[in-house]
């Protein structure tokens, strides 16, 4: 029987543009052109000059375009160090909700690199990505407790990702995309353990490392390098050593693998802060615009899953009292005080100085978890709120299932929108609207080094 790792091989070598559905098409063209965006949106960051020297002392051929850089070319796998760095590099990337798994970060920098160098169409690119994502989903839908563990699964699972998405690009056989993903499980890497810290910074560049290593691990095994067929089913595979024994389940992994697309159930996110937030958000903002004054709340209860709480409200120091902006992304009671306030939340929310605001800080104070272990999490991520106001009345907002599932799903004019805006801030207006314009045609592209340069 064949391991996994050659059931997913012989997919991504047999899949054709032709076989995707039309909505894969359309959600996987809409999530590369969010992640994409969400790069421009970092790129005249300080992190991201320090990243960009990084990346410059690697190297290499001027064959792949760093995002928001002024033209700047470096090798692949330092074009991609950098980009997948920016991808992560404000909590702005999209999720898959089972898997608690970041797609499109660790996935399209390396694909959308190596799509550039080797001069691939817009429906090769697509093709390579949707193998790709719904790899990657599948894997992290299998243990999505190995976070838990202390494994940032965005990266450990994103190698093998964008593994295959090279890969496939690269023309590999199925033999050949069977010994990458072996070699991929020598790269998987990323910890959870930027959550303790107050600006962990580590979490945007292990993202990188994960697509620079997608890339090495594609070249190696189109040159004959051989990977264990095993890597992730075997006695010390992947399950095995990352999640542990009894927290995996590979039973109905590979099911329907091609008619049954895990990757619609990828979300984009609406406000750039950690994924776990989102739907608390849009609670607080509806209730904000309904009236709900910041100066009339007695207390904001966010009701949790007790695996979220560990996240959003701890450590207490930190969650309460964040440092700067960065930091702020994970902070319940921060995100639930921006929204009151502004009864908005975008980019410009996280300022160091705000996240140090005694006013701020005074009405984080108010915000309290209650923990509710029956709600369905991860899943789509439910999300409610209830607020005490001062003068007795109780108000309460719920959403069910997060914005972009498929039960809440968001429109196209709304990624295009986020994309334009998080496009400007590095291409400004004019650059912005030409590459929101190819996006939009993808499919149609006859060489992505016109895509790439066009956000370059």
């Amino acid at each position: 029987m064949a391991t996994l790792s050659e059931q997913f091989a012989s997919f991504t070598a047999g899949l054709r543009y032709e076989d995707l559905p039309a909505p894969v098409v359309e959600r996987v063209r809409l999530h590369a052109m969010d992640l994409v965006g969400v790069c421009l949106l970092g790129a005249p960051m300080p992190f991201a000059g320090i990243l960009k020297g990084v990346a410059a002392a690697s190297g290499g051929p001027a064959e792949s375009t760093l995002l928001g850089s002024g033209g700047l070319k470096l090798g692949a796998t330092a074009a991609t160090l950098y980009n997948g760095g920016l991808a992560h590099g404000n909590e702005f990337d999209d999720t898959y909700g089972p898997g608690r798994w970041h797609g499109s970060a660790p996935t399209v920098p390396p694909a959308l690199a190596v799509a550039e160098a080797l001069h691939a169409d817009g429906k090769a690119f697509l093709t390579a990505l949707a193998a790709g994502l719904e790899t990657g989903c599948r894997l992290t839908r299998a243990a999505p407790a190995l976070l838990s563990r202390g494994f940032h699964s965005t990266c450990t699972a994103g190698v093998f990702a964008g593994g295959l998405a090279v890969g496939k690009l690269m023309g590999l056989d199925a033999e050949r995309l069977a010994n990458t993903m072996g070699i991929s499980g020598s790269f998987a890497s990323g910890t959870m353990e930027f959550l303790g810290d107050p600006e962990p910074w580590s979490k945007r560049i292990q993202v990188g490392y994960a697509g620079q290593g997608a890339i090495v691990a594609a070249r190696a095994g189109a040159g004959g390098f051989k990977g264990p067929r095993s890597i992730l089913d075997g006695r010390n595979g992947y399950f095995r050593a990352y999640a542990g024994d009894g927290h995996y389940d590979l039973a109905g992994i590979t099911d329907r693998l091609g008619s049954d697309w895990q990757l619609l159930r990828l979300y984009p996110k609406r406000y750039p802060c950690d994924h776990i937030a989102q739907g608390y958000l849009d609670c607080a903002i509806a209730l904000a615009k309904a009236g709900a004054r910041a100066q009339d709340i007695e207390k904001v209860v966010c009701i949790v899953h007790p695996l979220a709480a560990a996240i959003m409200f701890k450590p207490h120091e930190t969650r309460y009292r964040p440092t700067n902006g960065w930091s702020a992304r994970w902070s319940m009671p921060y995100n639930m005080a921006a929204a009151f306030a502004d009864a908005a939340l975008s980019i410009d929310s996280y300022g160091d100085e705000r996240a140090r605001d005694p006013a701020v800080r005074a009405f984080m104070d108010r915000v309290v978890p209650e923990e509710d272990a029956a709600m369905a999490f991860p899943g789509e991520y439910p999300a409610a709120v209830r607020l005490h106001m001062k003068d007795g009345r109780v108000l309460d907002k719920r959403v069910p299932k997060v914005a972009g599932t498929p039960d809440n799903p968001v429109s196209a004019t709304e990624y295009e929108a986020k994309f334009f805006d998080n496009a400007r801030r590095s291409l400004g207006e004019k650059r912005a609207a030409e590459a929101l314009r190819l996006f939009a045609g993808l499919a149609q592209a006859r060489d992505m080094a016109d895509v790439a340069v066009a956000c370059g």
